[in-house]
């Protein structure tokens, strides 16, 4: 692969920026780190690397990173071994909203309460989840919801996120949570600013010919996957790959590092992450990752199979990333 280009996202982290280190020091390709922000290059400033700027909700810089790119790949730890993650489109909303304080016992009457506009808005999205589809989720939390007991809250805010299976059906159900954020300060009388993200991160168009020859790599190396037709249909994430996967063929599985009934993004999986199943997660997560890419790069027939899918696949999405304006 001397003669390729590899481009790693969040070489500004501990893990991309090892990745880089590794790859440079090995000398085995062209090292193109990407960065969301400049301020986050120090880890690979010591390096002779060109980086670039990779917001994944920015189409330019998108397309700017994967100029010369053939393909996407990337394993995600989990309790099972997966050849894809079901993946949902998501939207994110920070809402702030804007009363008057007052002294909450001697002079509620002059107080406007920010936060029961918030909590009026939070209990009508909760009484929306009764009637989206079962592929859709809304979720969120409150960031500000007052300073004290006595005194009418004059902010409060919070931040939730909108899930649906493609980008068509999140839109629609953006225009519904808006509306339930809209009612907290008709219902309240406050103030209500509603941000909502740029762009929001895609579903994943997942590169089944490379999915199955890292299938193949990984079971070459021991490993065992669950059927994905018999995951549950409840399971579902969300990815910031699914924007790049409307740009390139793309492979996101998943590798066992803990057993089964361990719950990602919780403690206890940590606890797992440092113990022989993380570790050799890690090692065979990279072996059949670097096998896959070998495979690509040396068989000119599943090259074909990949673009033929990744076009069609493109054809029946028919979405593009949006275009923004360069900061």
């Amino acid at each position: 692969m001397s003669d390729e280009t590899v481009l790693v996202t969040g070489a500004g982290g501990f893990i991309g920026g090892r990745l880089v280190e590794a790859l440079v020091l090995g000398g085995a390709a062209r090292v193109r780190p990407a960065l969301r922000r400049w301020s986050s290059a120090a880890r690979i400033a010591r390096f002779q690397v060109a980086p670039v700027l990779c917001d994944v909700t920015r189409r330019e810089q998108v397309d700017r990173a994967l100029e010369g790119v053939d393909a996407a790949m990337m394993v995600h730890p989990a309790g099972i071994d997966l050849v894809t993650m079901p993946c949902l489109a998501i939207g994110e909303v920070e809402v702030t909203y804007r009363g008057v304080a007052a002294h909450a016992s001697a002079m509620p009457a002059r107080g406007v309460n920010a936060l029961d506009g918030l909590v009026t808005a939070y209990q009508a999205i909760a009484q929306l989840r009764q009637h989206i589809e079962p592929t859709e989720r809304i979720h969120g939390i409150i960031t500000d919801g007052g300073q004290a007991p006595n005194i009418v809250p004059e902010r409060a805010a919070g931040r939730f996120y909108a899930r649906a299976s493609n980008a068509g059906d999140l839109e629609r159900l953006k225009r519904r949570v808006d509306g339930c954020l809209r009612a907290g300060a008709q219902a309240t009388g406050a103030d209500v600013e509603i941000a909502w993200g740029e762009a929001d991160y895609l579903d994943l168009l997942t590169s089944w010919p490379l999915a199955e020859c890292y299938r193949a790599n990984a079971e070459a190396l021991g490993r065992s996957f669950f059927p994905h037709e018999k995951l549950p249909s409840s399971v579902m994430g969300s990815t910031d790959m699914g924007n790049f996967s409307y740009r390139v063929p793309t492979i996101h599985p998943m590798i066992s590092a803990a057993p089964p009934s361990c719950t990602i993004h919780n403690a206890e999986f940590a606890k797992w992450a440092n113990s022989d199943l993380g570790d050799a997660a890690a090692v065979d997560g990279a072996k059949a990752l670097a096998m896959t890419a070998i495979d690509y790069f040396a068989d000119a027939k599943l090259r074909e199979r990949v673009r033929e899918s990744f076009e069609e696949a493109s054809r029946l999405a028919g979405t593009e990333l949006p275009a923004t304006e360069e900061e």
